[in-house]
């Protein structure tokens, strides 16, 4: 009874593994994978960079923002106080 489930088992592994090709064609397909991750992962590096540019842009433009409020703020306190408003 064994020996029937082990033949028909490795008979099941053996068309499995004859329809994943050759040593070769499964070589070449694992070198193509690989390539896919290495581009994928200077894509994700690349976008990476780009989230952290537009952030830290924002965080000018927003300093920039302040700056001028404050400046504003300062002018308009000033010209109260010595009445040129």
């Amino acid at each position: 009874m064994i020996a029937v489930v082990l033949i028909l088992h490795s008979d099941a592994s053996a068309s499995v593994l004859d329809g994943m090709g050759t040593a070769e064609q499964v070589k070449s397909r694992a070198i193509w994978i690989d390539a896919q991750i290495k581009k994928q992962e200077k894509v994700n590096s690349m976008m990476q960079k780009v989230a952290e540019s537009s952030a830290a842009w924002a965080m000018i433009a927003f300093l920039g923002f302040l700056a001028m409020v404050s400046w504003e703020y300062v002018a308009g306190a000033i010209k109260a106080k010595i009445g040129h408003g």
